[in-house]
C-alpha cells in the first residue's frame, strides 16, 4: 500500500510540473496601450526583431524612445539601428529613425513618433546592422525603450 502511494505521488508531481512548465510567457504577447501609463522593455536581439502586435487604447501621438549599443564582439565595426513603428496587419511605416552606435560602449538615444487611432493595431520593428563593411555578419543589440500615448 505504501508503495502505490509514492507511485501516485510522483505521477502528481510530475503531471504538476509537467503543466507548469508548458505555460506561454504573456509578457511578451499583445497587450493595449493607453495613453495613462508608460510601456518598458528591453531585450537584446540579432539581425532584427519585430514585437507582437499592441492594439492603441485611445487616439494620439505614439511615442517610442531609448537606448541601444552593440552587443556582440568589440572587435566588429560599429552598428546602426533602425526603429520603425509599423501598422499591423498592413506593415505600413508610420515612424521611422536610425541612428548610428559610434560611441562603443556607451549607448545611443533615438525617438521615434507616429500618429495612432484608438483600436489601431501596431508592432515594433528594430534593425541593427553594420556601419562599416557591409553586409557583413548579422550583428546582436541590446535595446532598451519605453512607449506612451501623448495627447
Amino acid at each position: 500500500m505504501n508503495k502505490i502511494k509514492k507511485i501516485i505521488t510522483t505521477l502528481l508531481l510530475i503531471v504538476a510540473l509537467f503543466a507548469v512548465s508548458v505555460q506561454p510567457a504573456l509578457a511578451a504577447g499583445n497587450e493595449t496601450w493607453y495613453n495613462t501609463k508608460n510601456y518598458d522593455y528591453a531585450f537584446t536581439f540579432t539581425d532584427d526583431n519585430l514585437t507582437p502586435y499592441k492594439t492603441i487604447g485611445n487616439s494620439g501621438e505614439l511615442v517610442m524612445y531609448g537606448y541601444f549599443y552593440k552587443a556582440d564582439s568589440s572587435s566588429y565595426s560599429n552598428i546602426k539601428l533602425t526603429a520603425q513603428i509599423r501598422d499591423y496587419p498592413s506593415g505600413k511605416v508610420l515612424g521611422t529613425t536610425t541612428v548610428e552606435n559610434i560611441d562603443y560602449p556607451i549607448s545611443n538615444f533615438f525617438v521615434v513618433k507616429a500618429d495612432v487611432k484608438k483600436g489601431q493595431k501596431v508592432q515594433i520593428y528594430f534593425d541593427a546592422s553594420s556601419i562599416n563593411n557591409p553586409p557583413g555578419p548579422y550583428r546582436k543589440a541590446y535595446v532598451n525603450y519605453t512607449v506612451y500615448i501623448a495627447k
